[in-house]
């Protein structure tokens, strides 16, 4: 199963996961091209609320690195900012869409990309989302803790939670696994813009 298929079969919006325009597109009204790149940037917000909430595991639970989820936003941004480059139809709609998300972000400054202003808005509802379940019981998980720090957990461990675990779940993990590799990945950020996720 590739990469796009287990995050189709996870609910993630693959608007977002395919930033180069359908060739439908190519042919189509402008206002056809500005709806698609604004679900687009629409995926890529949902995105960063998943990610809000590892980057508040990883703090709360004390396992592995907070900053590589703010690497994973940052990667986004440079992805998104690569493709607007590529296809100048999308400048203005970035730009206005990142304007529009800076009123009501709580972190702002110059540099900060339309995933990155998401992703900090965010994180104040990740955190009232970690509360209401346990840290010990949300922090003994052993896919989260995999996910947080790919040495936590052994091999073996592993391949038993995840014998009991919805396999819906168990392909949310394996996309999270996954996205947390992009935040050092420089060639994906600059690969063309068919397709966000290498299969």
């Amino acid at each position: 199963m590739t990469w796009r298929s287990r995050l189709l079969a996870a609910g993630v919006s693959l608007v977002l996961l395919q930033p180069g325009m359908p060739s439908r597109a190519q042919d189509s009204s402008k206002a056809e091209t500005i709806k698609l790149l604004t679900d687009q940037l629409g995926g890529a917000e949902y995105m960063m609320g998943f990610v809000s909430n590892l980057y508040v595991a990883s703090l709360r639970c004390g396992i592995g690195d907070p900053q590589i989820w703010v690497r994973v936003a940052a990667a986004v941004d440079r992805r998104i900012e690569h493709c607007a480059r590529e296809n100048p139809e999308w400048s203005p709609v970035v730009t206005r869409a990142s304007e529009d998300a800076e009123r009501n972000a709580p972190v702002r400054g110059q540099g900060i990309g339309y995933a990155s202003l998401a992703f900090w808005k965010r994180v104040s509802d990740a955190e009232r989302w970690f509360d209401k379940i346990a840290p010990s019981e949300r922090c003994s998980s052993p896919a989260l803790r995999k996910v947080l720090d790919p040495a936590a957990v052994p091999d073996e461990d592993l391949a038993k939670a995840r014998q009991t675990m919805d396999p819906r779940v168990r392909i949310e993990f394996e996309m999270y696994e996954k996205w947390r590799t992009i935040a050092d990945i420089q060639k994906w950020i600059a690969t063309p813009c068919d397709a966000l996720w290498p299969n």
